[in-house]
């Protein structure tokens, strides 16, 4: 037994220390903060700010834009202008809805929390690629959106970043 003492101490104290997983980066800038995961990079905002179409009741400017080869996350500030508003997360949802082949529609909530802010999340698969959005009134002219694109369906990642939201 006394050979087997130190090859049994060995693999008791490699098994006794675990690895916490890659870290987290934290995003910090107008008027917002999250987490997410080490291992994704800035992505190119004026690339994605290209595909916003212009709105005659509103604007909506990326804030950021990450991810990595198979994930990516973005968060949109909406601005209302004159005689616009940003519409209530369960009108977003039911408009937004609407837009999709019933079939395209993976999951829907109208009653998230965001920051304590009131929420919206649909989340559809077009392509072999699940998108997720969520809505976020804070009030009538002010609001942001998240979009998240995996290819699988699964939203934890997400989650965590959401858990980690916070709005000034």
């Amino acid at each position: 037994m006394k050979k087997f003492l130190p090859i049994l101490i060995l693999v008791v104290v490699a098994f006794a220390f675990g690895c916490t997983g890659v870290s987290e980066k934290t995003f910090s800038g107008d008027g917002i903060t999250f987490q997410y995961p080490g291992t994704w990079e800035n992505k190119s905002i004026s690339e994605l700010e290209a595909s916003i179409p212009i709105l005659e009741y509103g604007a909506a400017s990326v804030i950021a834009y990450l991810g990595n080869d198979t994930e990516e996350f973005a968060v949109l500030k909406l601005t209302a202008t004159s005689g616009g508003y940003v519409r209530s997360p369960s009108e977003w949802l039911q408009i937004t809805e609407s837009s999709f082949e019933p079939s395209q529609i993976i999951s829907k909530d109208e009653s998230i929390k965001v920051a304590g802010k009131d929420a919206a999340l649909l989340q559809y698969r077009e392509g072999g690629k699940y998108f997720t959005m969520v809505h976020i009134k804070i009030d009538e002219s002010k609001g942001y959106q998240l979009y998240y694109s995996s290819p699988q369906s699964d939203l934890a990642t997400l989650k965590k970043i959401i858990e980690s939201f916070k709005i000034s």
